[in-house]
């Protein structure tokens, strides 16, 4: 079984995961290498990372930039503690699309078909006399 992905949490950030009753909503309370532990209106659950939805609130951290390169940065808190934060999208160069555009092209008009507005039939065309 593939690991799953280490997501960014922070203590006291609001996360949303899949609980056993179904999607919740809680706040962490502290992270391991295996999960977290959410508090869910004064409930502990233990989260493992592949059950981890998405962020609800990110705690707004107080750090400053380290160092910064291809795939993140390294920042440090103003207690000395410092951490690598990934970057997903990352600062490679936008890369050209090897597929002919005149695959594009040749549907070009059933594109514009589609985007056109249609014209209804009920308001009639107002024509303007050449000047």
């Amino acid at each position: 079984m593939k690991p799953a992905k280490t997501p960014d949490l922070e203590r006291h950030d609001e996360v949303y995961f899949r609980g056993d009753a179904g999607p919740m909503c809680g706040k962490v309370l502290s992270r391991g290498a295996h999960g977290a532990i959410i508090d869910v209106e004064g409930k502990r659950h233990k989260m493992h990372w592949e059950r981890y939805l998405g962020h609800k609130v990110r705690v707004r951290p107080d750090v400053k930039v380290v160092s910064q390169g291809e795939d993140g940065l390294l920042v440090e808190g103003p207690a000395g503690d410092r951490r690598f934060v990934r970057d997903d999208l990352g600062t490679k160069p936008m890369a050209k699309s090897l597929m002919p555009a005149v695959l594009f092209f040749a549907g070009a008009t059933a594109v514009t078909e589609a985007i056109r507005p249609k014209r209804s039939s009920r308001v009639p065309r107002v024509r303007r006399k050449p000047s």
